[in-house]
C-alpha cells in the first residue's frame, strides 16, 4: 500500500512530529467534512494535500465515506469530489480517467 506521508510531508517545512500532526489534522478535516456532508470541506481537505486514495486509520477516504455517510442527501456530491480528486489531483499533473 502507498505511504500517504510522502504526499503530505514532502516539504522540508514539515519535519517529524510536525508533519505527523499536520497529516492528522488533514485526516480530521476530511472526516469532519464527511460528517457535515460538505463537498466544499472535502475539496478543501484535498486542496490542502490529503490523498483521495491513500489509506488512513485503516481505510481509504472513499471507504470512510461509504461506511459512515451513505444516507446523506449530499453523499453523491462528496463522493464525486473524491473521485474527481483521483482523476484531477490539485497541484499535480492531470491523470486520464
Amino acid at each position: 500500500s502507498r505511504d500517504w506521508s510522502s504526499d503530505v510531508c514532502s516539504s522540508d517545512l514539515c519535519p517529524g512530529a510536525a508533519c505527523y500532526a499536520r497529516a492528522m489534522s488533514l485526516e480530521d478535516d476530511l472526516l469532519e467534512a464527511f460528517e457535515l456532508h460538505s463537498p466544499a470541506g472535502v475539496t478543501k481537505a484535498l486542496n490542502r494535500g490529503i490523498s483521495p486514495s491513500a489509506k488512513f486509520r485503516g481505510r481509504t477516504p472513499v471507504e470512510h465515506l461509504v461506511e459512515m455517510y451513505t444516507r446523506s442527501a449530499k453523499f453523491a456530491l462528496c463522493l464525486r469530489v473524491l473521485l474527481n480528486g483521483l482523476c484531477f489531483p490539485p497541484n499535480h499533473a492531470r491523470k486520464v480517467c
